[in-house]
């Protein structure tokens, strides 16, 4: 037997609003497992945060059923307390879960919750504006990826879109984007280092993918205590929408305007401000700082 006992955190607009059957099912089966569990549905990110917190703070395993927006809210709270943390994927993109080789299958998943060890991982602490200690400012985690300009602007507008069209909501809001964005400023501190250029976007990754399966940083590894990141140095239309296509079978690291690098701590500022989000939900707008936070949590997986 592995992990327990279980607090089972599903948001109840995730799966098409079949989260709360899904938890219910998970719930007794682990149960019936002989393990002891019971269910919460959320009634918002800080309520998830606060599950989570209160799940950890009791050693017990916060297990997300959604999709990125509220794993990375159950991570935030369970990073309080170094907790343990579980994931039946859920939502409409499922990048995290990908990343780690999660199966999409709610049995499967819970065989996963009830055999796995707990395994530490990597969070990104993200503080307002420039700080050195930003663990200690902290505004927020994110557990994935924090990205600004380009996929910031796609997630602004696959959000706002009324017709939900599953993982091609995010393809069609990236072209709308890549057309229609303006070109951005960039100034960074990367440990230490400063970096300025015009361009279409920044991502800090700890995590492979992002929007619904696009390998941004193909080696990125949520264990090694670095982040990766990818500077989006574009300037025009035609360059954005070659990069983008590019991304889809992740050769864009081989392109002289994508430059890629590692680095524990990024501070971010971009003219004009843009507003930048987490595993697709926004965080803050910019000047912010980004650092990792090396085994935050633990994760159960495969």
């Amino acid at each position: 037997m592995g992990a327990g006992p279980f607090v089972v955190i599903g948001n109840p607009h995730a799966g098409r609003g079949r989260a709360a059957e899904t938890v219910a099912t998970v719930v007794m089966t682990l149960r019936n497992a002989g393990v002891q569990a019971r269910g919460e549905l959320t009634t918002s990110i800080e309520n998830a945060t606060k599950l989570a917190a209160e799940a950890a703070g009791d050693n017990h395993v916060a297990v997300a059923v959604g999709g990125d927006g509220l794993l990375r809210a159950i991570v935030a709270g369970a990073a309080r307390h170094n907790g343990t943390v579980g994931i039946i994927p859920a939502g409409r993109g499922n990048d995290y879960a990908r990343t780690l080789g999660l199966p999409s299958n709610v049995e499967a998943g819970i065989r996963v919750l009830l055999e796995a060890r707990p395994r530490p991982a990597d969070c990104i602490a993200v503080a307002l504006g420039a700080t050195e200690d930003c663990r200690r400012n902290c505004h927020d985690v994110a557990i994935g990826n924090v990205y600004i300009g380009f996929d910031s602007i796609s997630n602004v507008l696959a959000n706002n879109m009324r017709v939900n069209l599953g993982p091609f909501t995010y393809r069609f809001a990236a072209v709308h984007a890549a057309l229609t964005m303006p070109q951005l400023t960039f100034r960074l501190m990367i440990d230490g280092h400063p970096y300025e250029y015009a361009g279409s976007g920044v991502a800090i990754a700890n995590s492979r993918f992002y929007g619904a399966g696009i390998p941004l940083a193909p080696a990125a590894d949520l264990h090694d205590g670095l982040l990766d990141v990818l500077m989006f140095k574009q300037t025009n239309r035609r360059a954005r929408v070659a990069n983008m296509l590019a991304m889809r079978k992740g050769a864009h690291l081989n392109r002289r305007d994508v430059h890629h690098l590692r680095a524990s701590q990024v501070q971010v500022c971009v003219d004009p401000p843009v507003e930048a989000f987490s595993d697709g939900d926004p965080m803050c707008t910019s000047p912010l700082t980004a650092q990792v936070m090396p085994g935050a949590i633990r994760l159960l997986r495969p």
